[in-house]
């Protein structure tokens, strides 16, 4: 869990040799000038008037970031506390620890930055965002915040030199799941991928994981409704490969493109919300938000949230574009929210809660109202989530009438279990 913050990050002076016939010489070196080895070395220049550039964070990477020639400015940020820092000299740079969200912008005319940094580039986390079928979940820096509670098997697969497609999966004794941890997994594939390729390629990856000592392989395709192309080429595959179907929960999603209209109990809950002054607005109060859903899943389930509020709190901060909480208000209180998941064509609910008072004053009902016709309505799909219990074959009849009250209709997660044989 990384708990750096914005103060961890500092301004560094170089090293400076100075002679009046051979000007100035400024040297850096391994674990020596700077606390890190060197791994990559690369430079911005001629950035045009007006633009930034960075605006992200890196999961391990350290970075030391210099003007060495005109000026820029460095925007940090930790989710909690914003510092921006001014370089224009190159005998000084900018330590930029993990975690740390970093933003350029304000270069000078023929500025040049060159950044150090600790670690390679990850080109799969490109291939994800360029991918047919990917979503930031599927990214490393999102994978990582529970890697101490799986081992991972994850496999990237390339063709010419160049990644083709990746599997983000996990290990248990002779199970290979894509991925255990996550609510949807299976082959992200690139724009070239076609039915045939696909089909081989997974009965190739059985193969290998039979060759590995595994028995099956359980496999959580990506639902269509996150696909950026058609990319159900593994469905097929998985067809051919004689897989089963061995969970299939429903989720409840609204079509934006042709709503229906809200039920009369939940237009109900919406003029109550409204005569009890509640108001709706983004919120970074996780903690708050927490201690809500805590007690609700505690009482009704025995349960705890899959994220402690300390991954939530991290991860929103590695995607605050991506992991987005919203509150219901009583005054300032907070009585009702939820996080939400944004990707490319998709508003997923990822936790949805009520204090005892945000259900009697019908919150979440005006909550849902902002969400899906202000704040989501570009987006094609809004995605309640999955009302089922005991991989599926139980159904929370009230909790998916309360989320087809809004007008939302099924779709299915499904995951399916493929025997590993050596070809």
């Amino acid at each position: 869990m990384n708990n750096k913050t914005v103060y961890d990050c500092c301004m560094l002076q170089l090293n400076r040799h100075h002679t009046d016939r051979q000007g100035n010489l400024t040297v850096v070196e391994n674990n020596t000038t700077i606390p890190f080895p060197i791994r990559r070395v690369y430079y911005l220049y001629d950035v045009p008037g007006g633009l930034g550039r960075g605006g992200h964070a890196h999961r391990v990477q350290q970075q030391l970031i210099v003007a060495v020639s005109g000026s820029f400015s460095v925007t940090l940020d930790d989710g909690n506390v914003k510092r921006t820092f001014f370089l224009n000299h190159p005998y000084q740079g900018l330590l930029v620890t993990d975690g740390i969200w970093n933003t350029l912008e304000d270069f000078s005319s023929g500025a040049v930055c060159m950044v150090l940094a600790s670690d390679r580039y990850d080109e799969s986390d490109r291939f994800v965002d360029d991918s047919k079928n990917g979503t930031f979940l599927l990214k490393r820096d999102y994978l990582e915040y529970h890697s101490s509670r799986f081992t991972d098997n994850s496999l990237i697969i390339t063709h010419n030199g160049s990644i083709y497609a990746i599997l983000p999966a996990s290990r248990r004794e002779n199970i290979v799941s894509s991925h255990a941890g996550l609510t949807y997994g299976g082959l992200i594939l690139g724009k070239k991928a076609t039915t045939s390729d696909v089909q081989h390629l997974l009965q190739s990856i059985t193969g290998f994981l039979a060759g590995q000592g595994a028995e099956s392989l359980v496999y959580k395709p990506v639902p269509h409704i996150y696909h950026r192309l058609p990319s159900e080429e593994d469905l097929y595959a998985l067809f051919r490969l004689n897989a089963t179907l061995s969970v299939r929960n429903v989720s409840s999603v609204i079509f934006s493109e042709d709503r229906l209209k809200f039920r009369d109990i939940r237009k109900s809950g919406i003029r109550k919300a409204i005569r009890q002054n509640i108001t709706i607005s983004e919120s970074t109060d996780f903690k708050t938000f927490w201690q809500i859903l805590t007690s609700n899943l505690h009482d009704r389930y025995n349960a705890a949230p899959v994220h402690s509020v300390e991954e939530i709190e991290h991860l929103a901060t590695l995607f605050p574009d991506n992991i987005r909480l919203f509150g219901a208000f009583d005054g300032e209180r907070m009585i009702a929210g939820a996080v939400i998941y944004v990707t490319t064509h998709v508003a997923h609910c990822q936790y949805i809660s009520a204090s005892p008072d945000g259900k009697g004053y019908g919150a979440l009902d005006l909550l849902f109202d902002r969400l899906i016709n202000s704040e989501f309505l570009a987006k094609r799909y809004f995605d309640f989530g999955t009302s089922n219990e005991e991989k599926g074959r139980v159904l929370n009849e009230s909790l998916i009438y309360q989320k087809e009250g809004f007008g939302a209709r099924a779709i299915c997660y499904d995951t399916y279990t493929v025997p590993c044989k050596i070809s």
